[in-house]
């Protein structure tokens, strides 16, 4: 990708609430949940370590009454160090790094809301960067809004019971609001799944991508992945119906990518 040019991925962005004891609770704002990003940046505390030294973190973030714009970087301390080539002059520099340093790469978003009571899905757009997949995304900003309400008494709602306290006034229960991001496959690729069938599902992650294989980092990983095969002793659904069988809320939290292979009767 040129130095000056950027691929971008659209996405719905949803609000939903999640409580211990109620479900359906209505969603809050994104605006409210871009600001309790905002506190968590301002606080200097929007930062999540991952396994190996790896760190996602926010690096700038600016909320409007109708949007939030930022800018999410991770950093791999296990990465082989950058190395640069000038080809005309036969020469290559490797950069080492020094310390804890790690190879970081950033992404732009823009979560447009449209305004401040906006409960609804709204456009999300998410820039291509390595090791900062949709779904790497949402658990990151999800595991900011789960610490800000731990810290603090807003994200409430009154009690759907109805119950009252000894003044008369609603019981408040605490919630957590829970962000998502909704992609949109085109119109030709769900016909082919609707109407085709599975031969192969590839489930793949690249979450230590570039992180060390072995003890003396002569290797370096560059994905995990596992291949399910449909088992042909079975009455299966089409493509869709299959994928959505296997494709779990666990299965998609542990894996980033899925790449299918199989055939379309139209």
């Amino acid at each position: 990708m040129l130095k000056d040019a950027r691929d971008l991925f659209f996405f719905d962005a949803t609000s939903k609430t999640w409580s211990r004891k109620y479900k359906g609770l209505p969603p809050f704002p994104h605006y409210e949940l871009a600001g309790a990003l905002k506190a968590i940046f301002d606080a200097d505390r929007a930062e999540v370590p991952q396994r190996g030294g790896v760190s996602v973190y926010v690096q700038d973030l600016r909320v409007h009454a109708d949007r939030c714009e930022g800018l999410i970087s991770v950093s791999n301390p296990n990465a082989a160090d950058p190395t640069l080539n000038d080809r005309p002059k036969r020469k290559r520099r490797v950069i080492n790094k020094v310390g804890d340093e790690g190879v970081e790469h950033s992404a732009h978003f823009l979560w447009h809301y449209g305004s401040k009571t906006n409960s609804n899905s709204c456009p999300f757009f998410l820039e291509v960067a390595s090791g900062l997949a949709s779904s790497v995304v949402v658990r990151f900003i999800n595991r900011l809004l789960r610490e800000y309400v731990g810290e603090s008494d807003s994200f409430t709602l009154p009690d759907p019971s109805g119950v009252c306290d000894k003044s008369g006034n609603p019981v408040q229960i605490k919630t957590r609001p829970n962000f998502g991001l909704i992609g949109h496959p085109s119109a030709a690729f769900l016909h082919d799944l609707k109407k085709g069938e599975l031969s192969d599902i590839e489930l793949y992650t690249e979450i230590n991508k570039n992180g060390s294989w072995d003890s003396h980092g002569y290797t370096l990983e560059d994905r995990r992945s596992i291949h399910i095969k449909p088992n042909k002793e079975k009455h299966l659904p089409k493509a869709k119906g299959l994928l959505d069988g296997v494709l779990t809320k666990d299965i998609k939290a542990a894996w980033e990518y899925a790449r299918v292979s199989g055939s379309c009767h139209q």
